[in-house]
């Protein structure tokens, strides 16, 4: 009792705050905006991974194509912001808005800045040192439709920093389900504490990768169950939805020393003070 009492809490502060709303103002204080615009996209390249050279070709193993308005800002930052504080403060901006990390590289890992540039955002500005550049993208909530966030960063070899920032409103689907990478996963645990499961399988894998690769990480899955039926029918139920989460994940391989699997019912208000309409499953790091 005592446990789901500290989980209750702790989903609580998580959950009472009012929602927020991304702003584009206020970004990377002291810089230039360089460009800012609005376009109608039908094919809009959302990017979740880094680019590859496969055959010759520079090639992204995720690449969703999507139909979305898309409001952008190219800005120089102020030469007094280094690279990691202006991907520090822009992660953390982010973050405080509730916002789902998808996909997240930086520096080597996000391949050739060239591509991000010239392919990708068609900004020549953004082309810089491959070992200085950041990537970053991230589901945003609303209450229609979907919302996404994505974001990049070069520093060029003269030490001016460039980054390119782009909203995309979808209208008319509920939800696009995109899985989040493994590294976006660990990065969100690290941050904030937890971690909110999207209900597809690639999920479920993705967090799987993620607590093999750390073999010491402890999280607790904490089931949330909504509806009429009184809360101890609601409790058990999300104890089950949790218990089964652990199940998958360790039938891919996860220690079961690494989880422990609690159910809160409706315990767990959402920002603004209503309830959730869907049951879920959270991984809070312990």
């Amino acid at each position: 009792m005592k446990l789901l009492l500290l989980i209750f809490i702790g989903c609580f502060s998580i959950f009472a705050r009012a929602e927020p709303v991304f702003q584009f103002e206020g970004l990377f204080s002291g810089s230039r905006q360089m460009y800012a615009g609005t376009s109608n996209e039908p094919r809009y390249r959302f990017i979740l991974s880094a680019p590859k050279k496969i055959d010759g070709r520079w090639q992204f193993d995720r690449e969703e194509q999507v139909s979305a308005a898309v409001a952008s800002r190219t800005y120089e930052l102020a030469q007094s912001i280094r690279l990691r504080d202006a991907v520090a403060a822009l992660d953390d901006y982010v973050r405080s808005l509730n916002a789902r990390l998808l996909f997240l590289c930086d520096g080597l890992d996000c391949g050739s800045s060239n591509v991000w540039a010239n392919e990708v955002f068609e900004v020549k500005q953004l082309y810089g040192l491959d070992q200085t550049q950041a990537y970053r993208a991230w589901e945003l909530k609303v209450e229609r439709g979907a919302a996404f966030l994505v974001a990049y960063l070069a520093q060029r070899g003269n030490g001016r920093l460039y980054a390119q920032v782009e909203l995309l409103t979808i209208a008319g689907v509920d939800r696009l389900h995109l899985h989040a990478s493994r590294a976006s996963i660990l990065n969100t645990l690290n941050a904030a504490g937890y971690y909110a499961l999207a209900d597809v399988p690639e999920d479920i894998s993705a967090l799987a990768d993620a607590l093999i690769s750390r073999p010491t990480l402890t999280v607790y899955l904490v089931g949330h169950a909504y509806g009429r039926e009184p809360l101890l029918v609601l409790v058990s139920r999300s104890q089950q939805l949790a218990r089964q989460l652990k199940e998958k994940l360790e039938a891919q391989g996860v220690r079961a020393t690494q989880l422990i699997a609690e159910g809160v019912g409706p315990l767990a208000p959402r920002e603004g003070g209503g309830r959730v309409a869907h049951d879920r499953v959270e991984v809070v790091l312990r």
